[in-house]
């Protein structure tokens, strides 16, 4: 991109597979004497002067993929014959000439991500011109040779950018276990090393937890099932610590089984104590077959003892379950779960199931309009063909109950409403 004799806009990609030069989009301006870098896929090309000897202090980025400019924040001191190099995915434009042929100016670095030029005030600045080189080595830039009028430049200098106080974390992720937290975020290019901090207040004041942590994940094991924390998370390095990350929370809790209890047609009723992933079988299972998908009939490990068998299965038939319950409880026995706060004023729903069983329900009106716009959805195949009622009985040692009703099993529905104010 870019040249002289004249001035161009012109641009090419060069293809060293094959190659070949394939023209790409103009850039915005017809430019000679600038300077050009590719930072994560795009190439920010910057200084130079036109034609008719005005300098160019605009930055114009060229996205590879896309094939498009954009125009970003302009350079302090505008220059031409400078010459670019990168670190630390940040720009340095250095030396060059300006409108007064003087060259005596600092090193301006740009940071793409913040969109942000900054001058150098201790970068090297005297006995440069224009045709420099200029290259990094171990976190050094180096700066040597270059013209100014008649006059060649032998020297070389080197010097170290300040470091920036690192970026913050970004994407910090809590998940809540059986007494602990893990805790992951996405690494920050210069980081030495992350301060956990945590609290159990939305928003802070946050005290931390570990500090000097070299990797982007942690697991904090001082916490206690059921109770909410918060945490954050800083970046540090030799310049300073960084600000907090995003947010994140998460509830550890002890694991938890399911009792589920399944009436059937006859009136029978197995019960099973199963894991949350083997509860969430049965459900998928159910809700397939009510779709016409799998097989007809869902076989439990039969936990009795084995006695002489190597295994003992309890298989039962879909079109013969009239209903079934479930209680969630923690394996360590902990509850902490608040009772359901009484209905005053609502519905008393009934239903009559084709066994001729009884169930019996104390709404909210909210709870039962979206009962109402289940039940009236289902002929048309919308939906599922369960809905699950929250048990209104006391919890006890479970941390939640419930009871499903199947569509197809309810033959009669009886609506009383009630106002305990009145």
């Amino acid at each position: 991109m870019g040249g002289m004799s004249p001035a161009t806009d012109r641009v090419a990609e060069y293809d060293p597979t094959t190659n070949t030069w394939t023209s790409k989009a103009i850039s915005p301006a017809k430019i000679l004497y600038a300077t050009a870098q590719a930072v994560n896929g795009k190439i920010y090309y910057f200084g130079g002067r036109f034609n008719n000897g005005v300098l160019n202090d605009k930055l114009y980025i060229f996205d590879t993929q896309t094939n498009t400019w954009t125009t970003k924040s302009s350079m302090y001191t505008p220059r031409y014959g400078l010459i670019s190099t990168v670190l630390n995915n940040k720009i340095y434009a250095i030396a060059g000439y300006t409108a007064s042929a003087a060259y005596n100016f600092p090193v301006e670095v740009y940071d793409p991500v913040k969109d942000i030029w900054t001058s150098l005030a201790n970068s090297p600045s005297t006995g440069l011109g224009q045709q420099t080189g200029a290259n990094v080595v171990n976190g050094k830039i180096y700066i040597f040779g270059g013209i100014g009028g008649s006059h060649y430049y032998t020297g070389t200098y080197s010097f170290t950018p300040p470091l920036d106080v690192a970026d913050s974390p970004t994407n910090l992720i809590a998940i809540g276990g059986d007494s602990k937290v893990d805790l992951s975020w996405n690494s920050v290019t210069g980081a030495t090393y992350y301060n956990i901090k945590g609290s159990t207040n939305a928003g802070g004041p946050y005290a931390t937890i570990q500090s000097n942590v070299t990797e982007t994940t942690f697991t904090d094991t001082t916490v206690t099932n059921g109770t909410t924390y918060y945490y954050v998370v800083s970046a540090v390095n030799s310049a300073g610590e960084s600000v907090n990350s995003n947010e994140a929370s998460a509830t550890p809790t002890a694991p938890t089984r399911i009792v589920l209890k399944i009436t059937m047609t006859n009136g029978l009723e197995q019960e099973f104590d199963l894991s949350k992933s083997e509860f969430n079988s049965y459900v998928n299972w159910f809700d397939s077959r009510a779709a016409g998908i799998g097989s007809a009939k869902y076989k439990f490990d039969n936990q009795h003892l084995k006695g002489p068998f190597s295994s003992r299965k309890n298989s039962l038939v879909f079109d013969k379950i009239l209903k079934y319950d479930f209680d969630e409880y923690a394996v360590d026995g902990s509850t902490g779960t608040a009772e359901i706060t009484p209905v005053t004023k609502g519905v008393a729903l009934t239903l009559t199931l084709e066994t001729g069983t009884v169930e019996e329900f104390i709404l909210s009106n909210t709870e039962y309009d979206a009962f109402s716009t289940w039940y009236d959805a289902k002929p048309s195949g919308t939906g599922l063909a369960r809905y699950t009622f929250e048990n209104p009985l006391a919890k006890g040692p479970f941390l939640n109950r419930s009871n499903v009703i199947i569509f197809d099993e309810i033959s009669e529905i009886d609506v009383d409403s009630f106002d305990a104010a009145e």
